[in-house]
Parts: C-alpha cells; structure tokens; sequence
C-alpha cells in the first residue's frame, strides 16, 4: 500500500494551476481572381472539412417594414438552386459525408457545408452551387414564412423573449435596424414576397466583394484555394450589389424606461436591466479584454459578483448573468434573470448595488486573478472543434480583427489589472441610465418598480409586434 494521504479539506477551494500556454493554429490569406476574400485553417486532427462563405448582410441591413426579410432570404439558400431541389441538396450533402445549412445573426449572413475531407472538389461545388444560384421557389418560401409566424406567435408565451424584445424596443429607436428582431415581426413577415426576397439577394449577398469564403479542416491550403478559385473565381456582383454599411452610432446614456410586460397569473418574472453597449470593431479591439474581464467579474461567470447576490445568498433565482451583445453596431449591455416575483424590486436594487461597488472600489487582487485565470484558460476549450476555430476566423472577418488577435488576447486579460477593471465599469456601465425590462404580472411588478420610474405596461402583443399594437414610438 501507498503512503497515506492527508485528509481533504473541502473548505479550501482548489489552487489554481497557471494557465496553459496557446496559440490559434495559422491560417492562410488568399484573393480568388474575382477579389473574393478566402482564409484557409489546416487542422489534422480528423478526416473533416467545413466551408463557409460569410457574406456581410445580416440582419442590421434590414429595413423597418421588411423586418425579417435577411433572416428569411437566408434560410431559403438552400432550398432550391437552379439545378437542384431542397431534398436534392441534401441528397448530395449526405453522400458526400456530411450536410448543408445556412445561418444568420445581426453581422453576417452564412451557407456552410461540413463533409469528409477526401470530397473537397465536389463539396466546394455544391456551395458555389447554392450561393450562385438560389431560386426562391414559392413553397418554399411559404413554408419558411408559416413556420416564422408560429414562432413569432409562441413569443407571446415565452417570458425571456418578450423581455428581450421590449428592451431592444426601449433602447433603440424606431429606424435603427436593433430595434427589432431578426426574425422580424408577424406584420412584416407578412408581406415578404419572392420579389423581396431576391432584391435582398441581389443587393446583399450576391457579389463576392461582400463575402469571405472559410476552409477549415484536413485540407491543404494550396487545394482549397485551386477548389475555390473553381467554384468562385468567375463569380461576378449582381448590378444591383451594395457595399455593407455599419449600423448608425447610438448614444450609450439615454432616459431611463421602466416597461411591464405584463403576463397575468406568471409564476415567475424575467428581469432585463439593459443600456447601449459598445460596437465590436477593430477600433474597440483595444479595449475588449477590459470589458471581458469586468464583465465576467460582474455578471459573466458563475462566480461573479450579481450571480453570487441574486442566487447564493438571496435564492431569488437559479442564475443571473451580464453581456455586452457582440455586434458591428452598438450593440446592447444586459443584465438577466428570471426571477420570483415578489423579489424582483429588491433584485433590482441589488444589480445596481453590484454596479455601483464596482465602480466605485476595485476589486481584490484574489477576485481579479481567479477571474484572469478562468478567462485566460478557459479559451482553449473554445477552439477544440472545427467549429470552434471557424467561429474565431468569422469574428476576424466580421469585426475587422488583426489577423493575430486571439494570439495577444490571453496575455492581454492576464496583464489587466484592478483599476483598468474599475475604468472599465465606469466607462461602459451607468447604473442611472439602465432601462428596466420585467415580464411577469404587472399587478404585483408595478408597486415594486415606482421608485425606479414611470412605468409602463405593455401587453405581449405589443412586445412581439409593435407595429401592429399601434405604438407610435415603435
């Protein structure tokens, strides 16, 4: 037998081990013939390759009456192509080992195809294929339309969604593309036509100056780029093509709102304290780590400061948590929780508490360096799918990032120190200009949130789709 082992003493948490070193795998740069814009990532490790082209047409190019029409011109990419059927996408796809989908958010617009590496040539065709040639076929899109509306009409039932909409509608005003959904909403789903859908097509995603084309996986760079230059390189911009344009600059202290969704007889409330953010762009890049650390001290990680008041010593909720929303534009600052009703008003003056302390008084040295080394080692488990790795190359493209980005961040968390946390919390967060957001029963929500404002009560409906509830401000 070995020698005996002290006991465990489970009152003392673990030391921390320092972090792992890691560097991103290189990649490779390329221009097709056409000027389109190509990164390749060799990685080894199993027989797969992913392509992805990235097009610069989310949904902050949406238009205020055709709200949703990017996130649906999108989804119908690859329901039907010139030469091929919905079913006979996907026919192709699965014998080529893998599958075909399309995706969106407010940045980018995006057709991936994930299959074994051996299929290169043909699974680089397919996705020329799809994002050359999309036809729009009307049962398709009425498919896709039936299937957004029910959604839109089971928002109505979901607490989190309808807090997050009304928020997005309090902070932003009514022409600015954060304002809505990028599902739209039932009234503007609506009216989206074929024709729409087209012209969306042609003026945002197809022209390949306004995409990047993404290799990841067991591919020589040299064999992708002759694959691209193949399916690409005599890919020309539709008359009608227009050059990406960042969301409009938004004031990020604005009149505070405080908003009532009301939902009669909810067992529960779901709390959203929210301001205008800051855009994610190369001009800010200096910056990000801060605002990753202080928010991750504030609201970002199981430990942080709001997450430990709200749930482990008060047990007013499973878990709250903070985030600047990721975006071109500038984009949203929120803080959630769902939440027991008759809590809620105290759960509010405890957000504001944690905001205020933290920046008024920097953090400790413990606090700082167990949040540092979480950050900082949790990183590399980011990047150990292919998937991983493809989402970090999209946010070079997206945000305009240095190429060697993520290989300077972790130093650049760990070199953080208290004061750069607490100019941080000043610069970005304004206790006084939060707009409070609860879903929940306006009845036994509206006595509690008097002190913090005039309230408003708004149905689910209006949340959902203002345009139809009449709201002249919406």
């Amino acid at each position: 037998m070995g020698a005996p082992t002290a006991p465990l003493d489970r009152s003392v948490p673990p030391t921390l081990a320092a972090p792992m070193p890691y560097a991103l795998p290189s990649f490779h740069r390329a221009t097709l013939s056409n000027g389109m814009q190509m990164l390749v990532l060799p990685v080894a490790r199993v027989p797969l390759l992913m392509l992805e082209v990235m097009s610069h047409a989310g949904a902050d190019v949406d238009a205020r009456a055709q709200a949703g029409r990017a996130s649906l011109a999108t989804a119908l990419l690859d329901e039907g192509t010139e030469s091929r059927s919905a079913l006979e996408i996907a026919a192709v796809a699965e014998r080529l080992g893998g599958f075909v989908g399309t995706g969106l958010d407010w940045d980018i617009a995006l057709v991936r195809t994930v299959l074994l590496a051996r299929h290169l040539d043909r699974g680089m065709d397919l996705l020329a294929e799809i994002v050359r040639t999309p036809t729009f076929p009307d049962d398709e899109i009425e498919r896709q339309r039936q299937q957004r509306l029910g959604e839109l009409l089971r928002r109505r039932d979901q607490p989190q969604l309808l807090a997050r909409l009304a928020l997005m509608q309090a902070l932003y005003p009514s022409d600015h593309p954060y304002h809505g959904s990028v599902l739209g909403t039932p009234t503007t789903v609506e009216t989206l036509d074929r024709a729409v859908l087209r012209s969306h097509y042609a003026n945002h995603i197809a022209s390949p100056a306004n995409a990047v084309l993404l290799a990841v996986g067991d591919i020589a760079p040299e064999a992708a780029i002759a694959a691209a230059e193949r399916g690409f390189g005599d890919w020309q911009p539709s008359a009608d093509a227009r050059p990406p344009q960042p969301p409009p600059p938004m004031p990020k202290a604005s009149p505070r709102r405080v908003i009532v969704v009301d939902r009669p007889g909810a067992p529960q409330t779901q709390l959203f304290l929210g301001q205008i953010g800051v855009a994610r762009s190369a001009a800010t890049a200096a910056d990000h780590p801060a605002r990753v650390l202080m928010n991750g001290l504030l609201g970002g990680l199981f430990t942080s400061r709001i997450n430990l008041n709200l749930r482990e010593q008060r047990g007013y909720t499973y878990g709250a948590s903070s985030a600047f929303a990721q975006r071109r534009g500038p984009g949203p600052f929120t803080v959630g929780a769902a939440l027991t009703t008759e809590n809620t008003g105290d759960a509010i003056e405890q957000v504001l508490h944690e905001i205020t302390r933290m920046r008024e008084t920097p953090v400790s040295a413990d606090e700082l360096e167990e949040a540092r080394r979480y950050l900082v080692g949790s990183f590399p488990h980011t990047v150990q799918r292919l998937d991983g790795l493809r989402g970090r190359l999209a946010a070079l493209v997206a945000y305009g990032l240095p190429d060697d980005y993520y290989d300077t961040y972790p130093a650049c968390i760990l070199d953080l120190d208290a004061e750069t946390v607490r100019a941080a919390t000043r610069t970005h967060v304004e206790p006084e200009a939060l707009t409070i957001v609860a879903a929940g029963p306006a009845a036994l929500l509206t006595p509690q949130l008097a002190s913090f404002g005039d309230v408003e009560v708004w149905d689910a409906a209006r949340a959902v789709d203002p345009l139809a509830a009449g709201d002249a401000r919406a």
